[in-house]
């Protein structure tokens, strides 16, 4: 089966620190810097960040005057990189935030209310970037410093909880997620009631986390919930606004709803140009998942110029190793696959491949997807080098983690694939393998061990091999009706 992926948002945001915590050295500059940093808050609540941007950036040529490692300084690192992550300036962002962090640790207070905000919103850059592993961490920490301040700030937990339940999913930790989100929820519940906006990120995201595993049962209602909040509180053209239609334009489209998913991804769109211009990251999530919805109606050409315009906004904004452009190399191998264009499919597959594996690890559902594609044009072009190649790679790999379930199904890939080349001595050896390691690491009763005994009796029959084939048959029938057993109410 070929498989599609889409483009999901989550719903963080790269806090700002509140201006005037300290007291002035120099009255007239410490003014203009109270000044211009009350200004820039307020544009980033209006969702002015080209304005903010402008002010924060005043502000902070201010707070350089106040020496190299004044505590307003960190301030306005912290303040100018939120906009530019807002903006999708990665890299400028995490300079920033790993200035501002550098100086509250000189000055000896990483547990102060902006050095834990910034060390926050570097987990959450973290996650724009697909640095799932470096976002849980910093995550983590600013959690442990909060719950160790004199006073835990219950709201900045509550914020922190909600980032680290969408690096979990991004990881694909769905339970620790889902546990992590709920633990958020409540709390904004408990803290703000139940029509406070940031409950709709939370909601939003949670949303989010059930329509990755397809419960769009579940993530519907939350996803209209999260929508009623926030038209509530930020108007109908809000960022936010944008980002929870964009999730339940997944829903829709999952249903087969393709004109009703078609006019919200448009209306996400609109409002995402009209905020951040048509070069930025959340724009090109909406041009990806648009794309989508006319492959799914068989309008490929429109979907390849939409994806053809996605991949230059994310190869000009997110590098060349971001997930995202895999995610979007892959999508546009996928409708090039449906046009029969294999030739055209493979190179973007082959690429987008070793960025999800780099960026998600070999393992990740969505690695997972694109290999699984990947093989499905080797398969339809009549490749053998190419993909025994590929496969002989994953089993080096699995043999060097020791990772017995992975070596399982890359040796019985490589079967196949020799089976369907006709070179069935050496499929008989793989598949006999993959049954051995099933064996022992699953145990003899196993749906693992079930599978691989049909598989090779399968081929057994097929080089005439019927006595064997029939024995290996008969075991797994045995093991068939004992988990059906198990599985039966008492």
């Amino acid at each position: 089966m070929f498989h599609k992926n889409a483009g999901k948002m989550r719903v963080v945001a790269g806090a700002v620190c509140l201006a005037a915590l300290w007291p002035c050295a120099a009255q007239a500059q410490c003014t203009s810097w109270e000044r211009n940093t009350d200004a820039g808050d307020k544009a980033i609540g209006e969702g002015r960040f080209d304005v903010a941007e402008l002010i924060y950036w005043d502000a902070l040529q201010e707070a350089e005057k106040f020496g190299p490692n004044d505590e307003r300084l960190a301030q306005s690192l912290n303040n100018l990189a939120s906009v530019y992550q807002s903006e999708g300036r990665f890299s400028e962002a995490e300079a920033l935030y790993k200035r501002s962090l550098g100086i509250w640790e000189l000055n000896q207070k990483t547990a102060s209310p902006c050095a834990i905000t910034a060390l926050s919103n570097l987990g959450s850059l973290y996650l724009d970037q697909g640095r799932f592993e470096d976002a849980s961490a910093a995550l983590k920490r600013s959690m442990e410093l909060e719950k160790g301040s004199k006073e835990p700030d219950a709201h900045a937990l509550a914020n922190i909880l909600n980032s680290l339940g969408m690096a979990y999913s991004e990881e694909g930790k769905y339970a620790d997620a889902e546990s992590t989100l709920k633990v958020a929820m409540k709390s904004y519940e408990r803290l703000s009631g139940p029509e406070d906006p940031d409950l709709a990120r939370v909601v939003n995201n949670l949303g989010l986390l059930y329509q990755r595993q397809d419960k769009n049962d579940k993530a519907e209602p939350l996803f209209k919930r999260a929508l009623t909040l926030q038209e509530k509180a930020f108007g109908p053209d809000h960022q936010d606004v944008a980002a929870t239609l964009n999730n339940l334009g997944l829903v829709y489209d999952s249903q087969a709803k393709y004109a009703k998913a078609e006019a919200i991804y448009r209306r996400a769109l609109a409002i995402n140009e009209k905020t951040f211009g048509t070069e930025h990251p959340t724009v090109a999530t909406n041009l990806d998942n648009l794309a989508r919805v006319y492959r799914l109606q068989g309008k490929f050409a429109e979907a390849v110029e939409l994806w053809k315009q996605t991949l230059a906004i994310r190869e000009k904004l997110l590098g060349l190793e971001h997930p995202d452009l895999g995610l979007t190399l892959n999508n546009l191998g996928v409708v090039y696959f449906d046009m029969g264009r294999y030739k055209d499919a493979r190179p973007l597959l082959e690429r987008s491949l070793a960025i999800r594996r780099k960026a998600l690890g070999p393992d990740h559902p969505e690695v997972q997807t694109t290999y699984t594609n990947l093989m499905a044009v080797y398969e339809a072009m009549g490749e053998f080098d190419a993909p025994q190649e590929l496969l002989k790679g994953e089993i080096e790999e699995a043999e060097s983690a020791n990772d017995s379930q992975r070596l399982t199904r890359s040796l019985s890939e490589l079967g196949n694939l020799y089976e369907n080349h006709s070179k069935l001595e050496e499929a008989e050896s793989l598949f006999r393998r993959a049954l051995e390691i099933a064996e022992r690491s699953n145990g003899a009763e196993s749906p693992e061990v079930q599978q691989r005994l049909e598989t090779l009796a399968a081929l057994l029959k097929s080089m005439q091999k019927t006595d064997e084939a029939a024995e290996l048959e008969s075991r797994a029938q045995a093991i068939r009706a004992k988990l059906a057993e198990r599985s039966s109410p008492k």
